[in-house]
């Protein structure tokens, strides 16, 4: 597994031995977060309709300062330091409220989270599904190839599978279909209050001020802009 250094490398923290480590949350760090785009933030089961809250979820908060950090993983590598962080921190609650599990959770207390009235509007957005082979995929598909446009017109649901499974290797991977999905535009900004370690404020403010990527909340396209709040 690739180790991940904290802090711009500044002073070479490395993640898997900040996990190691007994938690510790002798200190508070507190964000102001404002929206730059609407805001779609569904954090359960959408079925038919991605349902957004009025405020992030605490699972959106940890995986906000993720991005920030730079912290990218593997389904594999993420388990593995989940484990190292569940020895270090014990019986330290978590929070299994969505499939993923931030590798922060045992280490960071999202103590709270302010809300905000907020404008809401419902919109449509294509959304990606996975299919192995099938009619279904091959017309969701918004690109493929032009020459098989005049094959496509003549599927149908008798079309054998041989020649389904020949084309589908000629489209994307992913098909599209149209889904309701809820946005809210927050008047306000969010204000976040953290608990974590001295060591880990640092690494968290430094990536605050230059994070590795740009920030979201929800969807990925629900840009948000954070800051520090010195009181």
């Amino acid at each position: 597994m690739q180790q991940l250094n904290l802090f711009n490398d500044v002073d070479n923290i490395s993640l898997e031995n900040v996990l190691s480590e007994p938690p510790s949350f002798n200190t508070e760090i507190k964000l102001k977060i404002d929206a730059l785009m609407p805001l779609s933030m569904n954090s359960g089961v959408p079925g038919q309709f991605y349902a957004s809250a009025s405020k992030p979820s605490e699972v959106m908060i940890l995986g906000l300062l993720e991005n920030a950090l730079g912290i990218y993983l593997t389904t594999k590598s993420r388990a593995k330091l989940n484990k190292i962080a569940k020895k270090g921190a014990k019986n330290k609650a978590v929070i299994k409220t969505s499939k993923f599990e931030s590798v922060l959770q045992r280490h960071v207390i999202v103590l709270s989270i302010t809300d905000s009235f907020c404008l809401r509007y419902t919109d449509y957005f294509a959304r990606q599904t996975t299919r192995d082979e099938g009619e279904a995929r091959l017309k969701g598909g918004a690109n493929h190839s032009y020459s098989l446009v005049s094959s496509l017109e003549q599927l149908s649901d008798s079309s054998d599978k041989a020649t389904l499974k020949k084309m589908s290797s000629q489209v994307a991977l992913f098909s599209t279909s149209p889904s309701k999905r809820e946005y809210v535009e927050p008047l306000m900004p969010y204000i976040v209050k953290l608990q974590t370690s001295k060591m880990l404020k640092k690494c968290i403010i430094s990536a605050i001020k230059e994070p590795v990527s740009p920030l979201f909340l929800g969807n990925s396209e629900g840009w948000v802009d954070v800051e520090v709040v010195y009181d």
